[in-house]
């Protein structure tokens, strides 16, 4: 028999749920809980917005022109299958506009971490981070390598 035929691989098990990280380990709410302790919640803001919304249209796909404001793309891209990211992104929004342009934040740091939290236990956003949904993941040691020298050239294209 030649190796690597005709013999099976166990597929890997998924996650329990004790190895899927908890919110709170998320790399941005740790951020956000660190700046707001320190009494910046306007930093934690500004930084928590641009990311969240970079990762929803990296997560859905989405075509954004860089043409388009925040308010713009909140209005005409958001959809019903977003889920709750169609309250909380625009929520976020509200809090960062006065943190951006040097107004008084509305709401304090626990509100800040709260919203956050929310937003990175959405599905798409808590994906972002955990190593399971990385790109660049282990590959069976069956799998032949994918061929990129076809008849196209080196892209393999089709």
């Amino acid at each position: 028999m030649t190796p690597g035929r005709g013999r099976r691989t166990a597929v890997p098990a998924a996650p329990s749920p004790s190895e899927v990280p908890e919110v709170d380990d998320h790399p941005l709410v740790r951020e956000t809980r660190e700046l707001c302790a320190h009494g910046d919640a306007a930093a934690a803001v500004r930084r928590a917005y641009p990311w969240a919304l970079a990762e929803t249209i990296r997560s859905f796909g989405l075509m954004v022109p860089e043409s388009l404001t925040h308010r713009a793309v909140l209005r005409e891209f958001l959809r019903e299958d977003m889920g709750r990211l169609c309250e909380l992104l625009p929520r976020l929004y509200d809090l960062y506009e006065p943190a951006r342009f040097g107004g008084s934040m509305t709401e304090g740091p626990d509100t800040v971490v709260a919203l956050v939290r929310q937003l990175c236990a959405e599905t798409p956003l808590a994906r972002a981070f955990h190593p399971l949904f990385q790109t660049r993941g282990p590959r069976p040691d069956d799998l032949p390598a994918r061929r990129t020298d076809g008849p196209l050239g080196r892209s393999g294209g089709r």
